[in-house]
């Protein structure tokens, strides 16, 4: 592997960490929220370093097959998470494809059998190939006296571990400046509520290194500063320095090379789902389970159901990984066939689910910010959500809002725009003159809090 050109004297090189997107991609097929930030910012890095030539930003992660901290070999497109594949960063392993045996368990079994030994083959028997190919496509990194390593994903990531590992000697010998971005300190508020034992354990250890370590902090929401200034407190870090910047709302749909088209169309969805568009439908983004929240948004609908009658009441579409056995209890009878579960849904087809989409409904418990709900605002879509944590900051005026803990409050919330059609009209004509974000306006804001911090 080559080494990482080295700095010009003067200049401030920004090492960005995405340890964690690395491995997280390693190990599945879709993103996540946190996933889905890191590559937003990476792929408009150049929006900050073409303001300033000596400006370097460096994308890096920890290579496991390697066993050392690299740069990633892209040079452009890692906003299509699928080029990541493309170009080789991982071991050629088939993923089993759920839906291509929806109904043969049996078939499944086999196929996850084969799969197991392909997996084995790969890892195993040309592991010294891949290790070859990907020390070609990859350049060591060499920390040098003023670097910034900005950390910006899950900080209890395993990759993440490994990627401080390799930079830590770099920071106590005061060479290389560490600046981590927290996203949320959620498990100190849910504990084992949410999250099981060992994750909570993980997050806690994580976090404990990462304030260690470091003194400057990046939040993007004014209720994670307070929940990390109040735990730096507790714990005798009376000198944090905290730089907040806000996200994004813009919605950025990737759609493969072959149709990439400025407006994508309205009926995208695969697999049977377009019919769920014929309908009229509300829809929630996210997980069912856990702090998401999705058993009492369920629990308010059937409210709603038995008041005003279930023909009276649109279907309720959940897009994520959720499924129909998630939900307790389980939709039967008449209320089977109204809601609908899109599983994993590629970017065009969740674009068409806000497009056509009656309103949103975001009900968590607790957030570091809360992505759908701008997103539904970029689609010019009402979002109904929790007044906790940090998701009012997302949106402001242009949302409404409900306790998330009370079912009784969430069927209010919802029972307006359902069925006050003036009402609905009237706060979507006031969402089309919201102040929307971009990712560039984010990106360079992000950088921007970084280099303050790094110069003080």
């Amino acid at each position: 592997m080559n080494p990482t050109t080295t700095p010009g004297r003067n200049a401030r090189r920004f090492i960005v960490d995405l340890s964690d997107l690395y491995g997280f991609l390693s190990r599945r097929s879709g993103i996540a929220g946190i996933q889905r930030l890191l590559l937003r910012i990476a792929s408009h890095r150049s929006a900050w370093t073409s303001e300033d030539p000596e400006r370097e930003v460096v994308l890096a992660h920890w290579n496991p097959i390697l066993e050392a901290y690299v740069e990633f070999p892209l040079d452009s497109g890692i906003a299509d998470y699928k080029a990541l594949r493309e170009e080789r960063l991982f071991p050629r392993i088939d993923r089993f494809n759920r839906e291509k045996y929806p109904a043969a368990p049996i078939a499944r079994s086999v196929y996850r059998a084969r799969r197991t030994l392909r997996r084995f083959y790969e890892l195993e028997l040309r592991g010294a190939n891949t290790r070859k190919r990907l020390a070609r496509l990859c350049r060591e990194v060499e920390f040098q006296p003023g670097d910034v390593l900005l950390s910006l994903g899950s900080s209890w990531d395993a990759h993440v571990q490994q990627a401080l590992d390799c930079a830590q000697p770099h920071i106590e010998a005061g060479h290389v400046t560490p600046i981590f971005l927290i996203h949320d300190l959620i498990p100190f508020h849910t504990g084992t509520e949410i999250h099981t034992p060992d994750k909570v354990d993980r997050f806690m250890d994580a976090f404990h290194r990462s304030t260690s370590l470091a003194s400057r902090f990046l939040v993007y929401s004014r209720a994670t500063e307070l929940d990390l200034r109040r735990k730096l407190d507790g714990l005798g870090r009376t000198d944090p320095q905290i730089a907040r910047f806000a996200l994004a709302h813009e919605f950025i749909c990737e759609v493969d090379a072959s149709d990439r088209t400025d407006q994508v169309p309205d009926r995208v969805l695969s697999r049977g789902r377009d019919r769920v568009l014929d309908r009229d439908y509300v829809l929630m983004v996210g997980p069912i389970r856990g702090r998401k929240n999705g058993n009492r948004l369920w629990a308010a609908w059937q409210r709603l159901a038995e008041k005003h009658g279930l023909a009276h009441v649109p279907d309720l579409v959940f897009a994520g990984s959720g499924r129909g056995r998630d939900l307790n209890p389980l939709p039967t009878g008449e209320f089977a066939g109204r809601v609908h579960f899109a599983r994993f849904p590629s970017d065009a087809e969740l674009a068409s689910l806000y497009r056509n989409a009656r309103f949103c409904v975001f009900p968590s418990l607790h957030e570091g910010w809360g992505l759908p709900i701008g997103e539904a605002l970029w689609h010019r879509k009402l979002c109904l959500t929790s007044a906790s944590s940090s998701m009012p900051e997302v949106s402001g005026r242009y949302a409404d809002y409900f306790d998330p803990r009370d079912v009784d409050s969430i069927t209010a919330a919802l029972e307006r725009p359902l069925f006050d059609p003036e009402y609905l009209a009237e706060r979507e004509r006031l969402i089309q003159t919201a102040p929307l974000r971009t990712w560039t306006e984010t990106t360079t804001d992000l950088f921007d809090a970084a280099h303050r911090l790094a110069s003080t």
